[in-house]
């Protein structure tokens, strides 16, 4: 399986230039916890929401001002896969170098995508052949794993 069958698509992202406010607003938008920074199209770091709340942005009172550059808050990001790339070499390195997730990028570098932990998942439980529900895959009528406390 590549990863182009299990990446997200034309994800958010931020171009290094944006306010922690406009940052935290394209976040906030789209439920992440994360977001990859882009200069002229290609990675160039990661802002996490963490960071964002520990600074109190979005806040009246925050101690630092929303109009701060998100590049003076990102943390550099992880060099990209390809989309051709296998799941089990991604996977392999997320966990490797610590990583929840990965930018994918074309052959000029430039973003086309992310592969997230919980896609990789969902990839593995259908190889152990566990429907999962909502996911390609669910309709195989196979039993699901037994919900945590259960």
């Amino acid at each position: 399986m590549e990863v182009r069958e299990l990446m997200t698509e034309e994800p958010a992202s931020v171009p290094e230039g944006a306010t922690l406010e406009e940052a935290m607003a394209v976040m906030r938008a789209a439920g992440l916890r994360a977001v990859p920074v882009v200069r002229e199209g290609r990675p160039v770091g990661v802002l996490e929401l963490a960071e964002l709340l520990r600074l109190g942005v979005g806040r009246p009172s925050a101690p630092v001002p929303g109009t701060r550059l998100v590049a003076s808050l990102m943390a550099p990001a992880p060099a990209g896969v390809r989309p051709s790339a296998s799941w089990a070499e991604a996977a392999r390195r997320m966990s490797e170098e610590g990583l929840d997730w990965l930018p994918v990028v074309d052959e000029e570098g430039l973003l086309v995508g992310v592969l997230g932990l919980r896609a990789l998942f969902r990839a593995m439980l259908r190889l152990l052949g566990w429907g999962v529900t909502g996911a390609p895959g669910a309709e195989t009528g196979r039993p699901q794993p037994p919900e945590r406390g259960a």
